[in-house]
């Protein structure tokens, strides 16, 4: 099988570097002489280098890196009408990043050394792939795939926060602290919401999940039904609530029990279009890349990746 892999060093505040420097001999040993390796070296290098890998000969691209550098892979693996360039090129997934929260969708280990060991002989799996219209910061209308989780509220405060946070602390305190300063100081916005082209829901949010995984933000499981390879995102749409309220059930943000709390709806749709008069912030895959309004597809089981026998 020839490999390809894509390595994001700055990942994790450079635990993808640590954790190549140690696996690099091994991977290559056990994966075989047609190991070809990519470094990106700025933001969305890795959209341009999976675009290369997927026009060339390759059966399968490894994404070492985190969540946001999974979204760039899995970006350049398809053209301008969100087709795959190359049909038969399978994803693998080596993470490595701050949240890690993708691979826990697929069971697949948040260890490196057992993440070869299922690239060295893996099943494969066909997956859906999440697509979405919106406009970036510059009003710029702009397109981007998501195979975790998108937000429209406060989910892309929290991913600027992030950002700009110290790398050495905890990916789970990070996230937590983030999410929890967010909620208490942002204001609720108005939006409209329709599911497969019926108006579901007008009024104030604090934040909206078009769920195609199930966990994001360091663990916290937003979806606990989202299904990769049903063709139907998970929305989940969560009103505003009251603050000690809130922070009464902030373990049902880990537990799985995040649906049953006050104000929040669940459905299911394969359209998700979100309007709004002001600009809402967009978090997609781990990152902020622009504002809603927006529109969100589904393209069913639109990508193969590198699984284990026990993965669902």
């Amino acid at each position: 099988m020839k490999t390809a892999i894509i390595i994001n060093p700055s990942s994790g505040g450079g635990r993808t570097s640590l954790m190549w420097a140690e696996l690099r001999d091994v991977a290559r040993a056990r994966l075989g002489g047609a190991l070809e390796e990519f470094t990106t070296k700025t933001p969305f290098d890795a959209i341009r280098l999976a675009s290369q890998v997927a026009q060339s000969d390759f059966d399968l691209v490894i994404a070492a890196g985190g969540d946001g550098t999974i979204n760039e892979v899995v970006n350049g693996l398809f053209d301008e009408n969100n087709k795959p360039i190359n049909p038969k090129l399978k994803l693998g997934i080596l993470s490595a990043g701050r949240g890690c929260d993708f691979i826990k969708s697929l069971n697949l280990p948040s260890s490196p050394q057992k993440a070869i060991d299922i690239l060295v002989s893996p099943e494969f799996q066909k997956i859906d792939v999440g697509c979405i219209y919106f406009k970036d910061e510059f009003g710029r209308e702009q397109k981007r795939l998501f195979v975790n989780i998108a937000t429209v509220g406060i989910g892309g405060k929290v991913a600027k926060q992030v950002r700009h946070t110290p790398k050495f602390l905890p990916p789970k305190l990070v996230y937590f602290a983030s999410s929890a300063q967010q909620f208490f100081l942002s204001k609720p916005q108005k939006v409209k919401i329709f599911l497969d082209d019926v108006e579901m829901f007008s009024g104030p949010i604090v934040n909206v999940f078009i769920a195609n995984g199930g966990y994001s933000g360091g663990g916290m499981c937003w979806a606990p039904d989202a299904k990769l390879d049903d063709g139907l995102f998970e929305v989940i749409i969560a009103e505003p609530i009251p603050k000690l309220t809130a922070l009464a059930l902030q373990h049902k943000l880990y537990d799985g029990t995040f649906l049953s709390m006050p104000g929040v709806h669940h459905h299911k749709a394969r359209k998700v279009l979100i309007d709004t008069k002001d600009d809402v912030l967009l978090e997609v895959d781990g990152e902020q890349p622009g504002v809603a309004p927006a529109i969100f597809t589904v393209l069913p089981q639109a990508l193969t990746v590198a699984t284990s026998s026990s993965a669902t």
